[in-house]
């Protein structure tokens, strides 16, 4: 993704839906240098603790303010959260 918002073929978003069963912290990883820059909402499905781990630690460390939704819809939801991992 950094390179191709770097290119200008995709502008930069202010909001990402990612659920790509099991490759989001991969994902997140190759968007490292643009979410930094863009810090982009993010509502995030992770599959399973590992991924949560991985994925909350690359976000936490770019800055993100973390906040879990279950599938029920049971959790309080921030005004402002910067990611809802669901």
């Amino acid at each position: 993704m950094d390179e191709l918002i770097a290119s200008g073929q995709i502008p930069l978003p202010d909001c990402i839906k990612m659920d790509i069963e099991g490759g989001e912290a991969r994902a997140l990883a190759g968007a490292k240098s643009w979410l930094a820059r863009a810090h982009p909402k993010i509502f995030l499905a992770v599959h399973g603790r590992p991924m949560h781990k991985q994925c909350t630690e690359l976000l936490e460390a770019g800055g993100y303010q973390i906040e879990v939704i279950d599938w029920n819809g049971v959790g309080e939801v921030p005004n402002n959260p910067d990611l809802l991992a669901f």
